[in-house]
């Protein structure tokens, strides 16, 4: 036996160590042991048998032969190439009702999806029904720009007609997705959208009222703030699950504590429809390490019971959408796409929709697809199963030249990352060993 190459041990007392493996995503409270103990599976076997069985059925101790490498590589591509799914994503318009200051798209006022769009996109998602005959799972999302600013004349029958489409087939799971700043929501869209079942929302707010509403601010001078969360109110009330994107910064991390009393009406089923995740801005995030008053604030939200996410970290299981070859980012003009994290130009496109609804790429997916683990010092990084190298838009870029080695800039960082991770487990009752 040996020690796997994915462990991570952290003190927690004089007494008590935290042990956490990253391939099996599991965590053990073990009594302190040093470090000869730790590292020499024989001597762990004589001196504690019961917690070497717990160590080896947990994958803290693998078999001499066994290669972890190429299990991350198998499980890497088993989300890649999951032929059971495919997913869209589409940008109605890239206009907006807001202007942001941190926002990476240059928005383009009057764009709009054309019927000749539609069309195409009509046909491309008949195609992918009728060939994909694994096909499981078909859901769609909304982004933009604001989506909801042509709700009518471009979502509605985007989603009558998915809808139709998955019901005629047979399509055993699928789901409606809007990113949206929630401001042009009204009660008919939302009575609408509660007809077609499992509609979910990520909104985002930017600090307490004052904050929020010196960042996020309308056209026409509007308390963004209170029309958003009355908005986002709305929508719990009708069983919509939301997804509330908190992006802190420096200026704003102490204003956030009055978001969880402004949620505090909320009853108990619809809280269940909530979960509340803490992002920094990242122009910050390059400058700053993550604000230690934000964990306060998570703690804060947790004891007014929400549903919380914070640094959860999974890019290897979860595999961002944007590397599977069965996803497709597709403009409001036709051009196609693979991450919403652009600057949609033509320039930045990789492919786009012919007259006959077929995709027609322009840059290899491959590149993306196998772009994980190229670095060497990520293949035995103790923590390469969650990170997965990062975002594979940047490893490309990485690959490049264009940016640093690694996320990370510390052991410190790593260990407070699965800490975080362990946090998250408690909160969600999913703790092992």
């Amino acid at each position: 036996m040996k020690k796997s190459l994915y462990n991570t041990l952290i003190s927690l007392s004089s007494k008590t160590d935290v042990l956490y493996n990253a391939l099996s995503d599991t965590f053990m409270f073990v009594r302190k042991m040093n470090d000869s103990l730790w590292a020499d599976p024989e001597k762990m076997k004589s001196e504690r048998p019961a917690l070497f069985k717990q160590l080896c059925d947990n994958g803290f101790y693998v078999e001499d032969g066994f290669d972890e490498f190429q299990t991350l590589q198998r499980l890497n591509q088993k989300v890649v190439n999951n032929d059971r799914d495919y997913f869209i994503i589409i940008n109605p318009t890239l206009a907006c009702n807001y202007k942001c200051w941190y926002c990476y798209e240059s928005h383009v006022p009057r764009s709009k999806m054309s019927e000749d769009t539609l069309n195409r996109l009509f046909k491309h998602m008949t195609h992918i029904v009728k060939t994909h005959t694994r096909l499981q799972s078909f859901p769609i999302a909304f982004f933009g720009g604001e989506p909801l600013l042509y709700f009518k004349d471009v979502v509605l029958p985007i989603i009558r007609f998915h809808d139709k489409l998955c019901r005629d087939n047979n399509i055993p799971f699928k789901s409606i997705g809007f990113t949206s700043n929630g401001g042009l929501l009204t009660p008919e869209i939302i009575d609408t959208l509660a007809e077609y079942g499992n509609v979910h929302f990520q909104i985002t707010l930017d600090g307490g009222k004052e904050a929020h509403n010196n960042t996020r601010y309308s056209y026409k001078g509007q308390d963004t703030y209170t029309l958003i969360l009355n908005n986002v109110m709305l929508l719990l009330k009708k069983g919509i699950n939301v997804r509330l994107r908190i992006n802190y910064t420096s200026e704003n991390v102490s204003t956030l504590t009055d978001i969880a009393d402004d949620l505090s009406g909320l009853s108990e089923a619809e809280k269940n429809y909530l979960t509340v995740d803490f992002h920094q801005v990242w122009q910050e995030r390059e400058l700053s390490k993550d604000l230690e008053g934000i964990r306060t604030v998570v703690d804060y939200f947790d004891e007014k019971r929400s549903n919380v996410i914070f640094n959860d970290v999974n890019m290897l299981r979860n595999g961002c959408y944007g590397d599977r070859r069965n996803t497709a980012v597709i403009n409001y003009n036709g051009d196609v796409y693979k991450c919403t994290a652009n600057d949609f130009t033509e320039a930045n496109r990789e492919g786009y929709l012919d007259e006959n609804g077929n995709i027609v790429w322009l840059k290899s997916q491959d590149d993306r697809a196998n772009i994980r683990f190229k670095n060497g010092a990520c293949k035995n990084c103790r923590i390469a199963p969650l990170c997965g190298g990062g975002c594979s838009r940047h490893l490309l870029a990485r690959a490049a030249g264009q940016e640093k080695d690694c996320l990370f800039e510390s052991e410190e960082r790593i260990d407070e990352l699965v800490l975080d991770r362990l946090d998250m487990f408690i909160r969600n009752k999913q703790l092992y060993g």
